[in-house]
C-alpha cells in the first residue's frame, strides 16, 4: 500500500509549518527583549561600578594625603621630644 502524491493531505503540512513559524516568532518576541534588557542592565551596572571605583580612588588618594600628614606630625613630635629632653638635661 504505497501512497501516491495525490493521496497526501498538504493542509496538515501547511498547518504544521504555520505552527512552527508562529512558535519561532513567539520565541523571538520573548528572547529579543530579554536579551536587550540584559545588555542595557549590564551597561548601567558597569557605568555605576566605574563611578564607584573612581570615587574609591579619590577617597584613597585623600586618605593617603592625610596619612602622610599624620606621619610628618609624628616625626615632628619625635624631634620635639628629643629637643625637650636635651633642654631638660641642660
Amino acid at each position: 500500500m504505497s501512497a501516491s502524491v495525490s493521496d497526501l493531505d498538504f493542509s496538515e503540512v501547511t498547518s504544521m509549518d504555520n505552527q512552527i513559524v508562529i512558535a519561532i516568532i513567539s520565541g523571538l518576541c520573548v528572547a529579543i527583549p530579554s536579551i536587550l534588557a540584559t545588555i542595557i542592565t549590564s551597561q548601567k551596572d558597569n557605568a555605576l561600578q566605574s563611578e564607584r571605583i573612581s570615587n574609591l580612588q579619590s577617597d584613597i588618594s585623600k586618605l593617603s594625603t592625610k596619612v602622610e600628614e599624620h606621619n610628618k606630625f609624628g616625626l615632628q613630635l619625635a624631634k620635639l621630644e628629643t629637643r625637650v629632653a636635651i633642654l631638660e638635661k641642660q
